[in-house]
């Protein structure tokens, strides 16, 4: 079984099992959160052209409407995803390798979103990707990436990283950032995958105080006082690069 049928394989397993029968409700909440998170990346122009590698379910394809962008696509190895993102979002997706879609597109886009997708390419070919999405991108054109992070809590980043079989690499902040300008990129920015505290839901800023700010914390000095350098700066479980590639 090569490489591509061992992903549909496994993934459509996993997929199954992490999100089930509920994706309305799963739309629901991204659109309360994922347009705080987002905003913050996108252009202002509305006819930007936009594409989500490994689109899912199409959570950021559904923001993507909601904030009102019209020139937006979705690609994914998932029959069953594509399915879905036609009858709820968008007749604009499509099943295919998202990597050898790009590397037709060369010059073409504002930006490209990849979140929880890095993970699964093997090493030995995440610098030829990157490239490919680099040279998709049209100068000044920025690539969004959202993977888990291996410096989040323990417990997070073991399930994160065994959950599912078809998981290849991990991340911490620095080996991202160290790749993407590897590839070329610059203005590279990483952050956790998490609102801003003044945009939390009440439910929301009660769980940030009682049980990650002390977690954040105590994680920190735990690590200041074994001496560990540098101290990392995003300790939330999964995080987010954007990264530019250059105007000229």
């Amino acid at each position: 079984m090569n490489q591509e049928d061992l992903f549909k394989k496994y993934y459509e397993t996993h997929f199954a099992n992490v999100h089930p029968n509920i994706i309305d409700a799963e739309l629901k909440n991204v659109e309360i959160s994922y347009p705080y998170f987002y905003k913050q990346f996108l252009p202002e122009d509305k006819e930007s052209k936009i594409i989500d590698i490994g689109c899912g379910l199409g959570h950021f394809l559904y923001a993507l409407k909601i904030m009102g962008y019209k020139n937006f696509e979705g690609i994914d190895l998932s029959i069953n995803n594509i399915k879905l993102v036609k009858e709820k979002i968008t007749p604009n997706a499509f099943v295919g390798d998202g990597f050898e879609y790009l590397s037709k597109k060369t010059g073409f886009y504002d930006i490209i979103h990849l979140k929880d997708v890095i993970e699964h390419i093997p090493k030995t070919r995440i610098l030829d990707c990157l490239k490919i999405i680099f040279n998709a991108l049209k100068p000044g054109g920025k690539v969004i990436i959202g993977t888990n992070n291996a410096l989040g809590s323990p417990s997070a980043v073991l399930m994160g990283r065994y959950m599912d079989f078809t998981h290849e690499t991990i991340f911490s902040e620095w080996s991202l950032k160290q790749i993407l300008e590897i590839a070329g990129f610059d203005k590279v920015i990483i952050l956790p995958t998490e609102l801003n505290f003044k945009n939390l839901s009440f439910k929301g800023k009660i769980h940030y105080l009682i049980f990650k700010k002390p977690d954040y914390f105590f994680r920190k000095l735990y690590l200041r006082l074994t001496g560990i350098r540098p101290l990392p700066k995003i300790l939330h479980w999964h995080m987010t690069a954007v990264a530019q590639r250059p105007k000229k």
